[in-house]
């Protein structure tokens, strides 16, 4: 019964896995944005807009939607959002925010539109902990909040089990043994992200990634840590699938953003999360080529032919991109005695390995400028 349960979204949440970020697709600007917070869509007085490549929404809407308190002061056309330890400051037309009072630079300020104060949707859940994701193809925000008992989609019941149901897990949850399986499926996953998803994922569109690049567009590295979630997601779903405990699933429940948010929970859980594995930024290599650049929080030094890079270096060209990476020898290292970091370069027909760069960001973007040719 699991089982055939499972097969009627697997099509669904293949979708998801990784091959094709949808953010990539450019969307009809004449399409509403939608908003969703831990799988439930929020209903707006005043439609979202798009100002600057950032998502403007309704104040109190966001706020609330948070968990948090929120205050106006109509004198200094301030809102302020407390939850917990954290306190929001937010001005109309200032570009600084205050976070627990300290300053946080806006892309884009909050605004007056219809009446409403408009504030970034994306800065404002992230001043509370919560991750936030960009689906330009639908032209919807997914934000993940980081409270623990968030409220579930209605249409996936995650939260409670019905009397009398022979479901172990919710959906939103790995058993132990499962859980054990997703970890130690780790250095697979990423190996595979590093060396094939990735490369794989950015050089279906080079020419559109190259001008991301270049022109620094804030929706790329949401794309990245999209592919990373979704490899891991897809995994979740094999291994609910055949797992031999029981996870529950309701009926009707053939609904993305619910999947997305109840295995986003699992990710956070487990640390499993693309932020909590590599930051992504914008760099420029000493001679000024732009680079978006990954740089990933820990290398695994235990095993000694296991590969994984500290760094990724993607660099638009004439006709497209160069995937270059930077990767831990923990063979030679053990060699040497010191550590070493080689620089690699991931095409279409292979990887080819450049030697030895020395460790640091600014050895691998030296080593990048010294391999443009």
């Amino acid at each position: 019964m699991k089982e055939n349960i499972f097969k009627r979204v697997l099509a669904l949440v293949c979708m998801i896995a990784f091959l094709i970020p949808c953010t990539l697709t450019m969307a009809d600007d004449e399409t509403p944005v939608t908003v969703f917070v831990d799988g439930n869509q929020l209903v707006f007085d005043v439609n979202p807009i798009i100002e600057y490549g950032r998502t403007m929404v309704p104040m109190r809407y966001i706020f609330e939607a948070l968990g948090a308190e929120v205050t106006w002061d109509q004198e200094t056309s301030t809102a302020f959002g407390t939850k917990g330890d954290i306190s929001v400051a937010i001005q109309i037309g200032n570009s600084t925010m205050f976070v627990n009072n300290k300053a946080v630079e806006l892309d884009v300020p909050a605004m007056l539109a219809d009446g409403r104060t408009l504030v970034p949707v994306r800065a404002i859940s992230e001043s509370f902990n919560a991750k936030v994701s960009w689906d330009g193809n639908l032209r919807r925000v997914t934000i993940i909040s980081n409270t623990s008992n968030a409220a579930p989609s209605p249409e996936i019941n995650v939260d409670e089990q019905k009397p009398g149901s022979d479901a172990d897990y919710k959906l939103n949850e790995l058993s132990p043994a499962d859980q054990e399986k997703l970890l130690g499926l780790y250095n697979d996953i990423r190996y595979g992200f590093e060396q094939q998803f990735l490369f794989d994922g950015l050089s279906a569109y080079p020419t559109e990634i190259a001008s991301f690049i270049e022109t620094q567009n804030s929706n790329l590295p949401i794309v990245v840590y999209d592919i990373w979630d979704r490899i891991l997601m897809n995994q979740i779903l094999d291994i609910q699938m055949n797992s031999s405990d029981n996870y529950m699933f309701s009926a009707g429940s053939e609904n993305e953003n619910a999947i997305i948010a109840a295995y986003a929970q699992i990710l956070n859980n487990t640390g499993l999360n693309a932020q909590n594995i590599f930051g992504v930024s914008y760099e420029k290599t000493p001679k000024g080529k732009n680079v978006l650049l990954l740089s990933f929080n820990k290398v695994d030094t235990t095993y000694p032919m296991l590969i994984q890079c500290r760094f990724i270096g993607v660099v638009p060209t004439s006709n497209g991109i160069r995937y270059f990476t930077a990767e831990n020898s923990t063979v030679t290292a053990q060699i040497v005695g010191h550590e070493v970091t080689m620089l690699c370069e991931v095409n279409g027909s292979g990887r080819k390995n450049y030697g030895n760069i020395g460790s640091g960001k600014n050895n691998f973007l030296k080593g990048i400028d010294n391999e443009l040719k």
